[in-house]
């Protein structure tokens, strides 16, 4: 039986949030190639009219997962920012930390952005139009304000941020294969902790190279 078209806030919230959470599995399940909308529709029990009410296109709902799982852990950096105290370039590493502790946590949530590509699209929805990195924003303005503080040589910022960001998100990306999440340890790499404890140091190490002696 089909479900009902969902009809005040609270409903369609309720509904937009089991949408985000079965898509999540099926894109995994079944790979952004096999992944249909229609497939999802007859997973929750709804007409694909009204799921489309919710997505155009499979590509968007991709997006919206996203978004989602980011935001976790964009409302953490910006609590981390707001109340560091100290040198601002100290935050890069604890930015870092606070990515790779969210993805320890939930790494079945993150395997999603972490395995998959987005699906291909003609046209960009709405929420892939206003989809950003927050965390790369935040980078700029925290190197922007270290060097204005005379905390670091680079000048370059903007550059800079985005190395900053590569490096974080590709250390969680290389996690992507599914041994990180199966298997306690791998020969010759370690536990996913390990692995990040690791990263972290070598992070720790490019900073100290950047920072001006004697501040």
């Amino acid at each position: 039986m089909k479900k009902t078209r969902a009809r005040t806030f609270e409903e369609k919230n309720r509904v937009f949030r089991e949408i985000i959470q079965k898509g999540r599995e099926l894109f995994l399940r079944y790979g952004v190639g096999r992944f249909t909308l229609r497939a999802l529709a007859n997973e929750l029990g709804m007409g694909q009219a009204s799921l489309y009410t919710y997505f155009q296109s499979k590509r968007e709902l991709w997006f919206a997962i996203v978004e989602e799982d980011f935001r976790k852990v964009d409302q953490k950096i910006e609590e981390l920012v707001r109340n560091h105290k100290g040198k601002n370039i100290l935050l890069i590493e604890q930015i870092a930390k606070t990515y790779f502790d969210t993805i320890k946590k939930d790494y079945r949530n993150f395997r999603l952005v972490l395995k998959t590509t987005p699906p291909r699209s003609a046209k960009k929805g709405p929420i892939e139009e206003r989809y950003e990195i927050k965390t790369i924003k935040v980078l700029q303005e925290i190197l922007l304000t270290a060097s204005q503080e005379r905390e670091i040589k680079e000048r370059e910022i903007i550059k800079l941020a985005y190395f900053f960001w590569s490096m974080i998100f590709g250390i969680a990306f290389s996690t992507q294969t599914d041994s990180f999440g199966m298997i306690e340890k791998i020969p010759y790499f370690g536990t996913l902790e390990e692995y990040f404890d690791f990263a972290l140091g070598k992070i720790k190490i490019f900073i100290e190279a950047i920072k001006i002696e004697n501040q």
